[in-house]
C-alpha cells in the first residue's frame, strides 16, 4: 500500500495528520483483510494466514 499525504508545514499539524492518516488505514484493512479469504482466483495467501 502506498499513499502520498500532503502535510502541513506546521510540525503539530502534520503530525495529527499523519496519526489520522495511519488510523484510517488501519481502520481500512481491518475491514479488508478479513474479505481476502473470501476472494476466488488469487494465487498469494490471505494475509495472516499461512501457506500449506
Amino acid at each position: 500500500m502506498r499513499a502520498r499525504i500532503p502535510l502541513h508545514s506546521n510540525e503539530n499539524t502534520a503530525r495529527v495528520q499523519l496519526a489520522t492518516a495511519f488510523n484510517l488505514m488501519r481502520d481500512l484493512l481491518a475491514e479488508v483483510a478479513p474479505r481476502l479469504g473470501r476472494v476466488t482466483g488469487r494465487t498469494y495467501p490471505a494475509i495472516g494466514r499461512r501457506t500449506t
